[in-house]
């Protein structure tokens, strides 16, 4: 019997038991809202997703997936300034590289289901999984390869700026990740070719990415 009380509950109950098969864990945060989490070493997954009740309907959408680096993510905060109000929770919850899903064929809507019986929900389930199987776990199962990551974060074209937004946030991604994975002579070419970069694009970027590089040089370059 469909009960319009819980729909929020069995959808989300039913897509736990589904995403346990590929190793993924719900979490629940008052803030951040639903996350999928998996833990892979040092990488981590996050498929996340918007479930909203409105009146007798719940609203399924907002789907994206991300991969975390921990240690290189770390080592970004480690030199940065941060506000106040900024937390260690928060920090942990930076992905490195992400993207929407469910995007319409011309890339202006994201898809969205509406849940109001049992059918509905079963075939909301099946097509918010279908589309997590078909495109979310090949990202994450691309960018999770440090040398897939490092190249998207060592350029500055669409690709990169459709997974890591944010041009300041990108330098310090590539310059902790080459330092991480291939040593100082190579985080220090990458920082001269980000620099290089900000510099003829945003005077305000160039200074808050050299104050940073010049932060873990200090101390990570010995």
């Amino acid at each position: 019997m469909w009960s319009p009380t819980d729909p929020k509950k069995r959808f989300l109950s039913l897509l736990e038991e589904t995403l346990k098969e590929e190793g993924f864990t719900i979490t629940r945060d008052p803030f951040y809202g639903i996350s999928f989490i998996r833990d892979r070493r040092d990488v981590r997954h996050f498929f996340d997703l918007a479930v909203t009740k409105k009146e007798d309907n719940v609203e399924v959408g907002n789907l994206f997936v991300g991969v975390r680096f921990d240690a290189v993510e770390r080592k970004v905060a480690a030199y940065e300034c941060h506000l106040p109000f900024v937390t260690d929770r928060d920090l942990a919850r930076r992905r490195t590289l992400g993207i929407w899903l469910g995007w319409s064929d011309d890339g202006f809507s994201r898809q969205t289901w509406k849940i109001k019986d049992e059918r509905s929900l079963l075939k909301a389930l099946k097509e918010v999984t279908d589309i997590f199987r078909t495109t979310g776990i090949p990202f994450l199962e691309k960018y999770s390869n440090p040398e897939e990551a490092i190249r998207v974060l060592a350029a500055d074209d669409q690709e990169a700026k459709r997974l890591t937004v944010l041009d300041t946030k990108r330098a310090k991604l590539a310059i902790a990740m080459a330092l991480q994975t291939e040593g100082v002579g190579a985080a220090l070419d990458m920082k001269n070719r980000k620099l290089a970069f900000l510099k003829s694009s945003n005077n305000d970027h160039y200074t808050d990415v050299s104050n940073w590089a010049n932060k873990l040089f200090a101390t990570e370059a010995d």
